[in-house]
Order: C-alpha cells, then structure tokens, then sequence
C-alpha cells in the first residue's frame, strides 16, 4: 500500500513538473529560441560546425525579416519547432498529424490528428485566414503523404516565402523503405516525392541545400539565381527519371548517380550568401 502510494506522488510530481515545462515554453519559448540560435551563431563561427533545418528557418527570417512559420511534421518527426528563433516570428503554428490526442513534447501542438488526414487541420488554419512565410515540412516521409504535405505546404505559402522539406538527400538505401517499419534513421522516399512533385508543374523554383541530409527549399518565383526549375533540367536525366516509375531502388539508384544534377545541390554558404545579396539588392532599390 505504502509503495503504491510513494508511486503515485512520484507520478503526480512528474506530471506537474511536465506542465511547469510546457507553461514555461509557452510564455518563454521564443526567448529560449532566440539564445539558442545566438548561441549557436557564436559556436558556428567559432567551430564552423554543420547547419542543422533549424538553423536554416531562423537564418531565412533573420535575412528576410519573415515573420509567420508553420512546421508540419509528426509525432515521430520535426524535432525542429522549439528549437527555432522564435522570437522573430509574430505567428508560428505546428500542425502534426499520426498524433495522439495525449501526445506532448513540451511545446505547443496548434493542429492534430491521430491518422494521416489532415484535411480538418487545414480547414481550420485557412478558416483563420493565416499564410506564411515560411512553411517547414518533416512529416511521414511517405510518398502520398510527402506529395500532399508540399501540396498544402504551397496553398499556404504567402507569395514571396518559401517550403522548407528536409530529409531531400539521404546518403543510405536502406533507410529509403515505404514504411518506417523499426527503422530509426529513415528517409523514407521523401527525395522522390520532392523531385516528382517538382517535375509536375511548371511554376515551382527549388534548390536543396547540401546539410542535414538535404533541405529544399521550393519558392513560387526565382529569388535568386541559385532556383531553378525542375523541368529545365538535363532533359536526358529528367527522361530516366521519369520512366523509372514506381522503381525505387531504380531511382535511388538514379539518383545517386545524379544526385547534384536531379536536386540542384547547392552549398549552405553559396545558398545564404544569394539569400543576403538579393535582400540587400532589394533594399538598395526600394524606394
């Protein structure tokens, strides 16, 4: 009886700490984010350590002056949403599907369902009439899914923002399943659904920065002469591509060979140093 009751006050004191946290990165978070973005700004220059998706959402607000985000990831993925500046941000939202009703991390959960449709998630985001600047996708990195997410990704970006996928160059094919299955570092086939989706329309700028196992970066106009689109690629490669079908280790296979051609790689440097002079070109012309 006794221990039984011990057990209990112990249970009781973790769920009042857990509700402490998340209360105190409610109110605090975008303050912890901005420290941590600073403080790693510092050790970056100091150690010249690899950019991480996060790093990269805080850079482009920072250069920008972006001032809405929204993640759309999982319960078993994104690992991105606390760790942002948010303090640059007057709007973040996160909408995580494959999402437990009692499922929490710490940090709030705007939008969920506990399967794949999210489609009640997206009534209520355009029902508030919110865009964004910035659109991050790390979701279920399953093909469907992955297509949907960028889709709805693109609905929601303001005009002049951009999607951020991540997990666009993954190094290893094993890890590139349909399914997670008891993988732990999986892919999934998110690079196919990304260059499909692109090859698909003819409206569609993309890079993919060359970190954190490949982030892409998808605009709706060329901000800077490092977008392309994917249909202006080489034709001979794109052919392959496209009649490798639901081949897939054919297209890791084809991908790999291509990786820098077929994803229009670009280094973490040469990609904020477009970033920072087409800002800057834009401030030196407004009026």
């Amino acid at each position: 009886m006794r221990t039984a009751m011990l057990q209990k006050l112990t249970d009781a004191q973790r769920l009042k700490s857990r509700a402490r946290a998340a209360g105190f990165l409610h109110f605090a978070g975008p303050w912890v984010g901005r420290f941590r973005y600073e403080k790693w700004r510092l050790r970056q220059a100091l150690s010249g350590r690899s950019w991480r998706k996060f790093h990269l959402i805080s850079e482009l607000a920072r250069i920008h002056g972006y001032r809405s985000v929204l993640e759309i990831s999982t319960a078993r993925s994104g690992y991105t949403y606390d760790r942002l500046d948010q303090s640059r941000f007057d709007v973040c939202r996160r909408l995580s599907y494959l999402t437990p009703d009692d499922w929490t991390d710490g940090a709030p959960v705007d939008y969920r369902c506990s399967d794949r449709d999210t489609s009640e998630c997206l009534r209520q985001i355009r029902g508030q009439g919110l865009g964004f600047d910035i659109v991050f996708v790390d979701a279920c990195h399953e093909y469907d899914s992955t297509c949907r997410d960028m889709e709805d990704a693109l609905s929601l970006l303001n005009p002049n923002g951009v999607v951020v996928l991540h997990d666009c160059l993954p190094n290893d094919e094993s890890h590139c399943t349909l399914s997670r299955g008891d993988l732990v570092g999986w892919f999934g086939v998110t690079y196919k659904a990304y260059l499909d989706a692109l090859l698909a329309r003819k409206d569609l700028w993309y890079c993919t920065v060359d970190t954190d196992f490949g982030c892409g970066m998808v605009r709706l106009t060329q901000k800077t002469p490092l977008y392309r689109r994917a249909i202006d690629g080489d034709e001979i490669c794109i052919r392959e591509w496209r009649n490798v079908g639901d081949n897939y280790h054919a297209a890791y296979q084809l991908y790999e060979r291509n990786r820098a051609n077929l994803m229009n790689v670009v280094t973490v440097k040469d990609f904020l140093m477009a970033e920072r002079q087409n800002r800057m070109g834009k401030a030196a012309f407004a009026p």
